[in-house]
């Protein structure tokens, strides 16, 4: 019996991730689960925990990542071969922003300021923050995790730690991928 191969992200999550290359045959227990390994599984990949039916969503993160696209055995590996993308089919994607908040922000402009100091040379400086930022929304709840316990840890040793989240990134293709691109880059 294998343990501490499958890393379990979130209790309702029905994959797991290994954490090294795992063999067909091999036995592993993760949290509640123990199950055989019907393939094998490439380090970082997904492995189900449990029969997942054709259709029905596969749960990474805590939230689904896709839908199973035929049955999925416990102890399956579970890649692009067997999941969809939930965005397949959508062609249309509407941007609508908070312009009410955008208005709120342009009148508030005489208040602006900035929360720097004036380094001994003269330059400016900033605060000692960390920042969180998911290259894909789906992992969005786990960043926010990190941040907290990351506040808890390196309290009073920086000004403070945020996730910065977003809604893009999973299963972004083209033009749309390299916009999200531009902006984390930004």
């Amino acid at each position: 019996m294998e343990e501490n191969v499958l890393l379990l992200i979130q209790p309702n999550d029905n994959v797991a991730i290994a954490l090294r290359e795992l063999h067909r045959g091999t036995c592993c227990r993760v949290g509640d689960y123990t199950l055989t390994l019907r393939q094998d599984i490439p380090p970082a990949h997904k492995v189900a925990l449990r029969d997942i039916g054709q259709g029905e969503q596969v749960i990474k993160y805590g939230l689904p990542i896709g839908h199973a696209a035929g049955p999925i055995a416990a102890g399956d590996h579970v890649h692009i071969h067997n999941v969809i993308t939930n965005l397949e089919g959508l062609i249309q994607y509407k941007y609508q922003p908070d312009l009410d908040h955008i208005e709120a922000f342009r009148a508030r402009k005489e208040e602006a300021w900035f929360d720097g100091y004036l380094r001994e040379d003269g330059r400016a400086g900033t605060r000692n923050e960390i920042w969180i930022v998911p290259t894909v929304g789906c992992v969005n709840q786990t960043a926010r995790i990190l941040a907290g316990k990351a506040r808890e840890k390196y309290a009073g040793k920086v000004d403070d730690v945020q996730a910065l989240v977003h809604n893009a990134g999973c299963s972004q293709l083209g033009e749309d991928m390299l916009i999200t691109q531009k902006l984390l880059k930004g």
